[in-house]
């Protein structure tokens, strides 16, 4: 009887740990707000939306999403899908990021850009392009996915996949990477680029055609 009874009060123990361990992490999330030139509420349950339309724009602390229409989806308003001249604004992080299309997810701190997204770091002169662009707030990284072109004042970049480590001022580029330095060409297996000093590490099976000034 004993063995039993303490089996189940480990069990209950688990349980209440899980779900205070679920509280506080739900009140870690930073709620976002949202205004436009009009709101509608649907409170239709299980399917309920905030539609913002006209100059919307939803934000918390550490970010800013505009665009002409704002989806927000869900009673805990945790998730959002932006329509039309999209921009998310990230000033600590000097960043900004356009497009057509975007969606966000509060509780993961993570926004997803489509339709040719553009970031640019603002305090770099560095512009980056792609097919689509992920923006993960919480861990200060942003990653260009498909078609990646890397632009600042000395150099042009290409490849598939780009992760920019905001905190590390260093962009990863990945997926048959090249390099373009004035008439110069280099090419290698992967290639980080630190913005700040403009400066190129090459890695694996380096190739470089250094044409005659």
């Amino acid at each position: 009887m004993r063995r039993k009874k303490m089996k189940k009060c480990r069990i209950m123990i688990l349980v209440i740990l899980s779900q205070i361990g679920l509280i506080f992490s739900q009140e870690s999330v930073e709620p976002i707000k949202f205004e436009a030139d009009r709101v509608e509420y649907v409170f239709k349950k299980g399917n309920e939306k905030t539609l913002c339309r006209g100059n919307a724009k939803i934000w918390r602390s550490d970010f800013t999403l505009f665009a002409q229409l704002i989806k927000i989806i869900g009673k805990d308003n945790n998730y959002a899908e932006a329509y039309n001249k999209v921009k998310l604004i990230s000033p600590k992080d000097n960043t900004i990021i356009t497009g057509g299309y975007a969606e966000y997810d509060n509780v993961k701190g993570y926004a997803k850009v489509f339709k040719s997204p553009v970031l640019v770091v603002t305090n770099r002169d560095v512009t980056i392009t792609s097919a689509v662009m992920e923006n993960y707030m919480n861990e200060n990284i942003s990653i260009a996915l498909g078609d990646v072109k890397i632009t600042q004042t000395n150099y042009v970049a290409f490849c598939e996949k780009g992760i920019y480590y905001k905190d590390q001022d260093k962009i990863e580029m990945l997926g048959n990477p090249i390099v373009y330095y004035d008439k110069d060409e280099f090419r290698s297996k992967k290639i980080i680029v630190y913005i700040k000093e403009k400066k190129v590490k090459l890695y694996d099976d380096v190739e470089a055609e250094i044409r005659p000034k």
